[in-house]
């Protein structure tokens, strides 16, 4: 409902647009597998066995139509949100490895995102290191004196 309202408020009223699903048991453009509608009443109906492409009518609350792929129409495209996150991480060093050496680096990031996987994230996880100014990840922490 949300990505419809979006698309309303860039497509004029009773226009109809391309939405990127079609027939070839039901696909969309990208390859994904269909999983949701919102179809049209009595829709999709292949009208004369040609109907394999869909659109989404704005004279109908964005619902969905099937038509033939070689109408021209205005086409709307959908990119899978990306959500960034920064954690910082306190570590403490009980060996000689350098922790700003690239394969360390390396190393610590597949066992983060091993772990993350253990927890049921996603399988297309990317982790990267955020570099300070001087080049290196990490810096080795100043010793800390409270007072009372």
């Amino acid at each position: 409902m949300t990505e419809n309202q979006k698309i309303q408020q860039l497509v004029p009223a009773g226009d109809k647009v391309w939405i990127g699903l079609y027939r070839d048991a039901w696909k969309w453009s990208d390859g994904r597998n269909f999983s949701l509608s919102y179809w049209k009443s009595a829709e999709p109906n292949n009208n004369a066995g040609k109907e394999n492409c869909v659109a989404a009518a704005f004279n109908y609350e964005g619902k969905w139509e099937d038509w033939p792929c070689d109408e021209n129409k205005a086409f709307i495209c959908y990119s899978v949100p990306v959500s960034k996150k920064v954690l910082a991480l306190t570590l403490e060093k009980t060996s000689n490895l350098d922790l700003n050496d690239h394969a360390v680096l390396e190393e610590l990031l597949n066992q983060l995102k091993q772990k993350l996987k253990e927890q049921g994230l996603n399988e297309d996880i990317q982790l990267s290191w955020r570099k300070q100014s001087d080049g290196n990840v990490f810096h080795k922490e100043k010793n800390k004196q409270t007072s009372v």
